[in-house]
């Protein structure tokens, strides 16, 4: 990758993050149904180790994580599936973005939970 690319996509990825944030903090329509939603939501970094970008209220309680606590996480401190799998099922749902995935994840209190 040309230095160039690299530096307009770490661009493209600084703003579309500004973005959510400044979305997040104006009280968006995405963090509304972010935040209110009873389903357990997660916002990931597929690029970045699976990063934990943000974790709903839901998310919480399933977890027994501070919010604090879970921005400090990646997908393979909860996720218990190999980081090659994981990898090749996070390919596999942006390809198919309708497809359904069911792990078994690790609280906080190390109970594994589906």
């Amino acid at each position: 990758m040309s230095y160039n690319l690299a530096y307009k996509n770490f661009i493209g990825k600084y703003f579309l993050m500004e973005r959510y944030l400044r979305e997040k903090t104006e009280n968006s329509i995405f963090s509304t149904v972010f935040n209110n939603n009873k389903a357990i939501m997660l916002l990931v970094d597929s690029e970045n180790n699976q990063k934990i970008l943000d974790a709903n209220e839901s998310a919480l309680k399933f977890y027994g994580y501070s919010h604090e606590e879970f921005l400090q996480l990646g997908m393979g401190h909860i996720n218990i599936t190999s980081e090659e799998d994981r990898q090749k099922l996070m390919k596999k749902a942006i390809e198919l973005p309708n497809s359904y995935f069911q792990f078994e994840h690790i609280t906080s209190s190390g109970l594994l939970k589906t």
